[in-house]
């Protein structure tokens, strides 16, 4: 007679910021049935009896392990089956894509060292489905990034448009640069002028925007 085979669920989330210009990949000591001892991404499993508020999880997973909030997050794919390491149990994993400004990011990595930071591209194997994560992950910012304002998210809350400019050339590769980014930008209606502001190593000061409310679903060309 067959043994019953196992079933977990695991709440993932893929935290991406930005460091020194370039996307970058926030990992943290693996937790659950996997080898601790291996970097992973956040996850959270979810017992069978639990009344779970996904959205309330990934929150809560980003605060407790990385003292990281506010952030935005938003569901990604669901991936199931058998994961290395733990062949006897069936694995569901729930994730999540979540944004964070590298102002947010490297202050928690200062404060703790199990934060670590890396490029999608040089990744180690990760624990569950984590590497097909991630690449669901950035794609989805990539595709995302060249008709919405979802790469302002890897931003403070207040920037430059020469700052915005340079997150979508990071996330998308656009070749569209200075003015003729500025123009485009601008004419979408995705922005909100807050004032001028001081931005670091700078003079003058630079105007600077906020994200429109709602603007996430209006669509951009870039």
């Amino acid at each position: 007679m067959n043994n019953p085979v196992a079933l977990q669920v695991i709440v993932t989330t893929v935290l991406l910021t930005l460091e020194d210009g370039e996307l970058r990949v926030v990992l943290t000591p693996a937790q659950g049935e996997v080898n601790t001892s291996q970097l992973g991404l956040f996850d959270e499993s979810i017992k069978g009896s639990e009344d779970v508020n996904l959205e309330h999880t990934v929150r809560l997973s980003l605060e407790r392990r990385a003292a990281i909030g506010d952030v935005y997050i938003e569901q990604l794919e669901t991936f199931s089956g058998a994961v290395p390491g733990v062949p006897e149990t069936q694995t569901i994993q729930i994730c999540y894509i979540a944004l964070a400004p590298e102002a947010k990011v490297m202050p928690a990595i200062r404060r703790s060292t199990q934060l670590r930071t890396l490029s999608p591209d040089a990744l180690p194997s990760l624990p569950y489905h984590g590497n097909k994560a991630v690449a669901a992950g950035v794609a989805r910012l990539r595709l995302m990034g060249q008709w919405s304002i979802m790469p302002a998210y890897l931003l403070d809350r207040e920037f430059t448009i020469s700052q915005l400019n340079a997150v979508y050339d990071a996330v998308v590769g656009t070749t569209s640069f200075g003015e003729s980014f500025r123009r485009k930008i601008l004419k979408a209606d995705v922005l909100v002028p807050v004032g001028a502001r001081h931005t670091s190593g700078a003079t003058k000061k630079s105007e600077h925007y906020s994200i429109r409310p709602g603007a996430f679903e209006t669509g951009i060309r870039l």
